[in-house]
């Protein structure tokens, strides 16, 4: 028979039992909050399982960092990549987010430090533009599930964004499914869409024996460049149907390093500049085997923002396409102010009005004074 003092000695063993057991479950809870997870598909058709709630998300490589913030998912990023801290002064979503760069380095130029994104305890990394190989890699040695995306890499061909299947809506869809950011995702889609149609309505009927010939020179390839290298299909100038002059060379890269004389013998009416290399397109365009280009005697040169900049800046190449626009078409574009319908972009993919900023660095949608002897009034203040 149990004394009294026994039954005391039972129920406070069970009560630290029962104490013990409801502590490990709600360790389990708060470890995954609302049950089990859940299989998501990514742009490489993996099956990667995510939890049902993310909270904290590791951004690795090329256009990562900016599809979150895109998505509004800013305060849930846990860290940076070195190239994110490189590039801060001409990159929209950074400087709309410029706490971004304060955060811990997870990535360097060549390699994943998966100890520090390990330590920052990420619910899920979005890995842009790995292989299935290494993103199973990361995943084996973290332990953390590793979904890819390609949300545009910038110097390949043009993206079609009439395309409801292109990979940059696609990588929206698959990081908004894992964020819980479905309706915003969605949100940037139709935006972008519009954005696609409101040029081709513009430009669609405008007779090609009306329009001007065009250049574009300063383009970057692993490297910067001069006033040769061009790209056979330029993004703003796909989207504005303008006359491209390169669009005919025979090249399986888009980015292409062309003769000064092959240059020469183009002629263009009007020659745009990648201003992130505007210094050294300077250098050639003070070059006296150019001084007879007609867009150069004319003073036809107008600078440009960089859109291939650490993957595909989506909301550049619209702000451009719509300076193009205006400047080779000012009829069709008359309710158009570049600058303004910029900062209307950014404002909305971003979440802040960065023209300004970016044209304090760079120098913005201007015309690119020469004078007689080609030298230039201003030039792009850079920050390192």
């Amino acid at each position: 028979m149990m004394t009294k003092k026994g039954l005391t000695a039972t129920v406070v063993i069970m009560s630290i039992v029962i104490i013990s057991v409801l502590s490990v479950g709600l360790l389990l809870q708060s470890a995954n909050p609302v049950g089990d997870p859940r299989q998501i598909t990514d742009i490489l058709e993996r099956e990667v399982e995510v939890p049902q709630q993310v909270e904290r998300v590791a951004g690795i490589g090329i256009g990562a960092l900016r599809t979150l913030v895109y998505l509004e998912c800013s305060e849930m990023i846990v860290g940076r990549g070195a190239t994110d801290l490189k590039l801060r002064y001409v990159l929209p979503y950074l400087l709309a987010e410029p706490s971004l760069t304060n955060l811990t380095e997870i990535e360097s130029s060549d390699s994943v430090n998966m100890e520090v994104i390990i330590s920052l305890a990420p619910d899920v990394i979005v890995a842009s533009y790995y292989t299935a190989e290494d993103a199973n890699r990361i995943q084996e040695n973290t332990l953390i599930p590793v979904v890819v995306v390609r949300p545009g890499e910038g110097a390949s061909e043009p993206l079609n964004y009439s395309d409801d299947r292109n990979d940059f809506y696609e990588s929206l869809r698959i990081v908004g499914a894992i964020m819980g950011k479905e309706n915003r995702a969605g949100n940037v889609i139709s935006y972008v869409k519009s954005l696609a149609e409101d040029l081709k309505e513009r430009t669609d009927e405008i007779p090609d024996n009306t329009k001007p010939t065009v250049y574009v020179g300063g383009l970057s390839r692993k490297g910067s460049f001069g006033l040769t290298m061009t790209q056979r299909a330029y993004p703003p100038f796909v989207l504005t149907k303008s006359k491209n002059v390169a669009g005919d060379i025979d090249s399986l890269s888009n980015t292409v390093e062309i003769d000064a004389e092959q240059l020469i013998d183009w002629d263009p009416d009007i020659i745009f500049v990648d201003e992130v290399n505007l210094p050294l397109v300077l250098e050639d365009i003070t070059d006296p085997k150019f001084s007879n280009l007609s867009a150069i005697v004319s003073g036809e040169v107008y600078g440009l923002f960089p859109y291939p900049r650490y993957g595909l800046n989506h909301g550049v190449v619209f702000a451009d396409a719509y300076y193009v626009g205006k400047t080779l078409n000012s009829t069709k574009f008359s309710d158009i102010d570049p600058e303004a319908k910029a900062d209307e972009i950014f404002s909305f993919l971003v979440g802040e009005a960065v023209y300004d900023q970016m044209a304090d660095a760079m120098g913005g949608f201007k015309k690119i004074q020469l004078d007689t002897v080609g030298e230039l009034f201003w030039a792009p203040t850079i920050k390192p």
